[in-house]
């Protein structure tokens, strides 16, 4: 029963690492983005596959509970403001509660989470965001999902060379055919 389910999950890990393979071939190649806007809450993000890395970037225009004078002011973006750890990127505009949000590619060479947020306040118009980027590399999720198989593949071997290892251990050293025993 173990040794068949052992199998299952080596079958699932190994299918999952082609599926990895195969989309970090199609990222290089093509690419995919979807993107989502909730204007209600205020809420936009993208998920990308783009140049052998997936990311997912989010962005919240109403972090934060406004008080009751600030509700009534203008919502304006400041120029500088971008999703993404990467301010000269590649810039894809979401708009999000009538808003054209820049979302820009990760930093090259970044992996993980990354989080930041930015207020304001002037002169009747105010800006309040916050924004997280999640970015991993294929190449880690194909060898993350291969280090099951590998380990399970290494164990089997070592079981079927175990017996060899122990005949030769037992067998007597001989030298030109000759015994050593004195």
């Amino acid at each position: 029963m173990r040794r068949s389910l052992e199998n299952v999950m080596l079958i699932v890990f190994l299918v999952l690492a082609c599926g990895a393979g195969l989309a970090w071939l199609h990222s290089n190649r093509i690419g995919y983005q979807r993107s989502w806007s909730d204007s209600h809450q205020e809420v936009c993000g993208r998920l990308a596959s783009v140049g052998g890395r997936v990311f997912w970037q989010r962005c919240n225009l109403a972090p934060f509970p406004v008080s009751e004078p600030m509700a009534s002011w203008r919502l304006v973006m400041p120029e500088d403001f971008v999703v993404g750890t990467n301010p000269t990127g590649e810039r894809v505009i979401i708009t999000c509660a009538g808003i054209p949000v820049p979302f820009v590619s990760p930093q090259p060479g970044t992996i993980g989470y990354q989080d930041r947020s930015s207020t304001s306040a002037t002169g009747g118009t105010r800006w309040s965001a916050s924004w997280f980027e999640l970015v991993v590399p294929y190449w880690l999720i194909v060898i993350l999902l291969l280090v099951g198989p590998v380990e399970v593949s290494v164990r089997r071997v070592f079981k079927v060379i175990k017996p060899f290892q122990v005949a030769l251990k037992d067998r007597e050293p001989r030298a030109g055919g000759m015994r050593l025993d004195s």
